[in-house]
């Protein structure tokens, strides 16, 4: 449209231009800071392992996603876990390798978070440092806005949600960056993706895992 138009005085132009982007910025109506706000609240709750005050920026249905891998790392069959996504396979394997057993059976979604957060399970501050968010779009009572890594620019998309007045955050887009490097390590290392994942979890805990870790649950 601005190419048809460039005949036209560019003072003319200026006006519009300025008037569009004035009358844009007051339909957002604050929204984009409250959701930066939310943002670095989060970022800061993961920064100080402070598991309860992240359970009040997230979106509970994010949380809902963790009772279900519990659910599956209680009961679930070595059938049923491998054929779980990549990065559904990792949260089970932590689950049912890093939980005593009496705590495995009596948890829930929320717990977990919050454990994981404390102890580092769940990013650590060194990982949210170099995430941003770049251009927020808010289309109430919902937001999003793209990743960024650095200045490196994902394909993934922060989500927020408007409850009651206030933003929280719904981090899923980091799982999908972790499972598609993931994969990519088990490629460039010409491993299966199960035991890149035994690896990774010995190494991180000191105690070796193998596949017979998924056979059952810990007694």
């Amino acid at each position: 449209m601005l190419k048809a138009m460039t005949t036209l005085p560019v003072r003319l132009l200026a006006l519009p231009v300025l008037a569009l982007s004035l009358l844009l910025a007051g339909c957002d109506d604050g929204a984009s800071e409250q959701v930066r706000d939310a943002f670095d609240a989060y970022k800061d709750a993961i920064s100080q392992r402070n598991g309860d005050a992240l359970l009040k920026v997230i979106d509970p249905q994010n949380v809902k996603h963790y009772d279900q891998f519990l659910q599956i790392a209680r009961a679930g069959t070595k059938d049923q876990i491998t054929r779980l996504p990549l990065i559904q396979r990792l949260y089970v394997l932590m689950m049912r390798n890093r939980l005593k057993p009496g705590t495995l059976r009596s948890i829930d979604g929320a717990g977990f978070v919050k454990l994981a957060v404390e102890r580092g399970w769940y990013f650590s501050g060194d990982d949210m440092s170099d995430v941003k968010l770049g251009r927020i779009s808010v289309k109430q009572p919902r937001a999003s806005a793209v990743v960024f890594i650095g200045r490196f620019k994902t394909d993934a998309r922060f989500e927020f949600v408007n409850v009651e007045g206030t933003w929280l955050v719904n981090d899923e887009c980091l799982d999908q960056l972790i499972e598609k490097d993931l994969e990519k390590a088990a490629a460039a290392l010409r491993m299966s993706e199960d035991g890149l994942l035994f690896r990774m979890e010995s190494e991180e805990t000191g105690k070796r895992v193998d596949d017979r870790i998924f056979e059952q649950p810990p007694k």
